[in-house]
């Protein structure tokens, strides 16, 4: 008799999509992204709730007509990222660097220059696993990403792959502090997002003028290292390629709160990253219920 395994079931038709998306190709799934996302936005809503109260919150003064105008973009967008990554196994070194640009790339490389190593703190914005291969690719250099394992192990092992393909490492948010300093401590480039809700027990800080339960430790350990800190975007352009921003990142006696360096960091983010998706505000993770308490 045989025995359903529902890992096993999902992994067959993630990969399944996988091929079929690798043969249509990166730049094309945007077409088959329109069906996916009518699906996922009205067939079979995924957390459509939580984006449309995101919405509203963030844009009070919007209509209920231009919120939703805004998800259908933004269902369009997490659909197109999603198919990208399902596609990215099909790409070679010369695609990679293709579809991607930066006149900003400097500034990463000047920081990774200090010999501290560089948190490069981006957001759930775009096509942030895109964008790490593209960086790796572009400076010829591995960089260690934190990234949470995923709950089925065969759609984890198959993330590993794709993005240790161009030589990119995973560094799981569990395997504690000193893994984290010894590789700042080696020169690393570490990407990280910082737009994950925090605890409810956490600091908070001001995000589209909601109190935002929020984490500091890349701030904290950017301050007990002296290791720079490097905020980057990765914006998807009308033709489909993305546009990759480096920004140096530390707080100056001017900001608020500078007499808490952590916090100081993590608002400074927050802000940035609110005037980032005020003029993009289809590009960021709205399903993601940052503000649930």
């Amino acid at each position: 008799m045989m025995i359903f395994n529902r890992d096993k079931a999902e992994y067959l038709v993630f990969s399944i999509i996988s091929k079929a998306v690798i043969l249509i190709g990166f730049k094309r799934v945007k077409y088959p992204a329109k069906a996916l996302a009518f699906l996922f936005l009205n067939v079979i809503p995924i957390r459509k709730k939580v984006v449309i109260e995101n919405l509203r919150k963030a844009f009070p003064e919007k209509s209920d007509k231009e919120i939703l105008s805004i998800a259908k973009k933004n269902y369009l967008s997490f659909a197109i990222t999603f198919l990208e990554i399902m596609a990215m196994p099909g790409l070679t070194e010369k695609n990679v660097l293709d579809y991607a640009e930066s006149d900003s790339l400097d500034v990463l490389k000047e920081a990774a220059g200090k010999g501290k190593g560089v948190f490069m703190l981006t957001a759930h914005f775009g096509n942030w696993e895109y964008a790490g291969t593209w960086i790796g690719v572009k400076l010829n250099r591995s960089i260690l990403g934190l990234a949470k394992k995923q709950r089925n192990p065969y759609v984890n092992d198959w993330l590993t792959m794709m993005r240790g393909k161009f030589g990119n490492r995973e560094l799981r948010p569990g395997a504690g502090l000193r893994a984290l300093i010894s590789a700042a401590r080696k020169g690393e480039i570490i990407g990280t997002v910082g737009d994950q809700r925090g605890s409810k027990e956490g600091p908070r800080v001001k995000f589209f003028g909601h109190d935002t339960a929020c984490y500091t430790g890349t701030a904290a350990l950017s301050v007990k290292l002296g290791t720079p800190i490097v905020l980057s975007f990765y914006i998807r352009q009308a033709d489909g390629t993305y546009y990759l921003t480096f920004e140096k990142f530390e707080c100056k006696e001017d900001d608020e709160f500078f007499d808490n360096p952590e916090i100081c960091l993590t608002q400074k983010y927050f802000k940035r990253l609110e005037e980032v998706i005020r003029k993009h505000p289809e590009q960021w993770l709205w399903m993601h219920n940052i503000w649930k308490y």
